[in-house]
């Protein structure tokens, strides 16, 4: 879609995600995120719908979820599901786990000059994610401060508001005996 509302929420969705699978892009081989993040990010100038399912899809084991967990996205309308977004039979790739490392010979305890490994440091994706989450926790916080002060100030404003009585004995005594 090309409303800026929905283009935000799936840029937000995909804050979230998109190191998930960029981590199961590093198993697999494959380039899954990147296919998420042009179809989803906030520049994307279009959608592919069938492209970012099948790329999900094919995460599915490695994110530790099913079809049958996903499920599909259902229409009162048609009162089916929605084209092309029907719940997955099976996964079409599997991920494979990731190799298991080489024993360290010759090197123990000493830092090895020659790994480019890069797991230890933490991924452009996550540090998206992460500035994500804390927007939104912050605008959530933020709102529910808000809403507080607000209920209290009205509270505060109806007890002011409101004119408090006490009638003493001596005054009940005179309005007795003293009928109008």
């Amino acid at each position: 879609s090309t409303l800026p509302k929905e283009k935000a929420e799936g840029a937000v969705f995909i804050a979230s995600v998109l190191p998930i699978v960029a981590n199961c892009d590093k198993r697999s081989g494959r380039n899954d995120a990147a296919i998420i993040y042009q179809n989803l990010g906030l520049g994307a100038p279009s959608t592919s719908w069938p492209a970012v399912k099948a790329a999900f899809e094919r995460n599915y084991q490695c994110m530790g979820i099913t079809c049958a967990d996903v499920g599909g996205i259902y229409s009162d309308v048609i009162q089916g599901y929605a084209p092309d977004a029907s719940p997955c039979e099976t996964v079409v790739e599997v991920a494979s786990p990731p190799p298991a490392p080489a024993p360290n010979t010759g090197n123990l305890g000493k830092e090895n000059d020659d790994d480019d490994d890069d797991d230890d440091a933490v991924s452009a994706g996550a540090i998206v994610g992460i500035v994500f989450a804390a927007l939104i926790a912050g605008a959530l916080i933020a709102t529910i401060v808000i809403f507080v002060g607000i209920k209290a100030t009205r509270k505060e404003n109806a007890v002011q508001g409101q004119k408090v009585t006490t009638t003493s004995s001596v005054q009940l005594e005179n309005v007795q005996n003293n009928p109008v």
